[in-house]
């Protein structure tokens, strides 16, 4: 962060190249969530059975079979309330560590931020991670825990949370490339 010859900061010239590409980061989002269910029977309705899938596995086994001590809290929303953000995170990562390398062949042709891919792939995710959420907000609900406006608090938490995503997801892409570039590391088909 050093001033430039206008008086700016370095990283303003970066984040008004990146508001410029918000119609190509919104675009290439959505090419990447539909693409992420464009295989699967149910489409992007898989969306929401893949998690509640996950919840009664959770809740079945842990609950029912291995009686989970959760101090009094039902042990479906306690689960779901760690499972929501930690799915979002690992799934982000694993996926943008190749994002990059997968998008070689259209950035190679054409010049965008290449910032953009991983962006692309957090955003997408980020999408599940508002299903998960408001699935948490059911469950927690029709549990009789109550809802009441600490909900409110997800907000930063969640924003923080995608920062720190976005921020570790363009890292380990633009690693994987500088492993694969500099190192003659071969990738992975």
């Amino acid at each position: 962060m050093r001033a430039a010859a206008d008086g700016r900061w370095e990283h303003d010239r970066l984040l008004d190249r990146l508001r410029g590409e918000l119609p190509l980061l919104w675009a290439w989002t959505r090419k990447e969530y539909s693409v992420r269910y464009r295989q699967s029977v149910l489409g992007i309705a898989w969306s929401v059975v893949q998690p509640l899938a996950t919840l009664a596995i959770f809740g079945g086994v842990m609950a029912k079979i291995l009686h989970v001590s959760t101090n009094g809290v039902p042990y479906v929303s306690f689960a779901w309330s760690g499972l929501v953000p930690w799915t979002f995170t690992s799934a982000v990562m694993l996926i943008t560590a190749q994002s990059l390398i997968n998008a070689m062949p259209v950035a190679g042709k054409v010049y965008f931020p290449r910032e953009i891919v991983p962006l692309a792939q957090v955003c997408a995710f980020a999408i599940d991670l508002l299903i998960g959420t408001a699935i948490l907000v059911v469950i927690v609900a029709v549990q009789g825990i109550g809802i009441s406006y600490h909900i409110v608090a997800l907000v930063p938490i969640f924003a923080v949370l995608i920062i720190w995503v976005s921020a570790a997801a363009t890292l380990v892409a633009t690693v994987t490339v500088f492993l694969r570039d500099h190192l003659g590391l071969p990738t992975p088909a």
